[in-house]
């Protein structure tokens, strides 16, 4: 009996650590069934981004707070900036409100791994779960300072954040938008206006930072068309234009790990001899000459607290 019950908590601690992604996992763009957005949309090209005049323009958020700041003391001005107008802004508040809800969930989890080892049911996750329990410990140290007494008031959505920073043309924003757990609400429930705007703006966003020479953009979008998958996704299953994005990418970058990994993604869809031949053709003419410029030219840095979460990035959109 007692065995019994130790398997079940390690069960559910197994559940408790894989169920909701952390920030920094990547998401998953298939939904099985997701409504349409209900906001009133304003008139906006092709790819999602408004038009708008100069009076749109992103500000350069150079009055941005130090990276690591207590969110509680830099909330209400970066939430004024953003309903100013400021993109960059917004795309921080929006990140480090989903750094807290991280936090939160990393609290509650522990407290109910700790509450099972009291009971004497569990005295020690084994293998990998053992490990991610050691992240995520880790992950509260680093977050606290941040996230202590933090509210996430009704309205701070992140995913609204970020959706209108990324229809402005803020390239970071759309970066983010399309690659952020954001389809989760603050009771780790699905949200579907989440879901919603995701699957209505995450293709074009994507598209639109790619073609900007985004090489986070150019990424996500090659492995997302590399994933099969069933049910309506934001991004449609077509392995030979992924496979292209991955490969015009590489040839820009010294990463040989993305070349092994995109060769993986490809076995794994199934690809034949003749999608990955046409795929190569693909790849030289897939990214306009711009974004390959772009990408000569700029080493980009992954986003982190440290770097304001991309936000501060150079693309624009108009």
């Amino acid at each position: 009996m007692r065995l019994a019950l130790a398997s079940l908590a390690v069960l559910a601690v197994a559940l408790l650590l894989f169920a909701v992604p952390p920030l920094a996992q990547r998401q998953s763009a298939s939904v099985d069934s997701m409504p349409a957005t209900s906001a009133p949309m304003k008139t906006e090209h092709s790819d999602g981004v408004r038009n708008g005049g100069a009076e749109s323009l992103p500000r350069t958020g150079a009055r941005l707070p130090p990276p690591n700041a207590p969110l509680r003391e830099i909330q209400a001005s970066l939430r004024a900036a953003a309903a100013q107008g400021d993109e960059t802004a917004g795309c921080r508040l929006a990140m480090e409100l989903l750094r807290c809800v991280q936090y939160n969930r990393d609290l509650r989890m522990t407290g109910q791994i700790d509450a099972l080892r009291k009971r004497g049911v569990l005295q020690q996750a084994a293998g990998e779960a053992n490990a991610k329990l050691s992240a995520v410990q880790r992950r509260i140290e680093a977050n606290a300072p941040v996230c202590a007494g933090v509210s996430t008031e009704s309205g701070a959505e992140p995913w609204r954040l970020l959706l209108e920073g990324a229809r402005a043309g803020h390239v970071p924003s759309m970066i983010n938008f399309a690659t952020a757990p954001l389809t989760y609400d603050r009771n780790e429930e699905w949200s579907a206006d989440a879901l919603a705007a995701y699957r209505t703006f995450a293709l074009p966003f994507l598209t639109t930072a790619a073609a900007a020479g985004n090489a986070a953009a150019i990424e996500k979008l090659g492995f997302e068309y590399l994933a099969p998958g069933a049910g309506t996704r934001a991004v449609p299953f077509d392995p030979v234009r992924g496979l292209a994005y991955l490969k015009a990418l590489s040839a820009l970058e010294s990463r040989g790990g993305l070349r092994q990994r995109a060769e993986a993604a490809a076995k794994a869809a199934n690809m034949t001899v003749e999608q990955v031949a046409e795929a190569d053709v693909l790849s030289s003419t897939i990214l306009p000459s711009s974004a390959v410029q772009n990408l000569g030219h700029r080493s980009e840095a992954s986003a982190s607290p440290l770097n304001h979460f991309g936000c501060l990035g150079d693309g624009a959109v108009r």
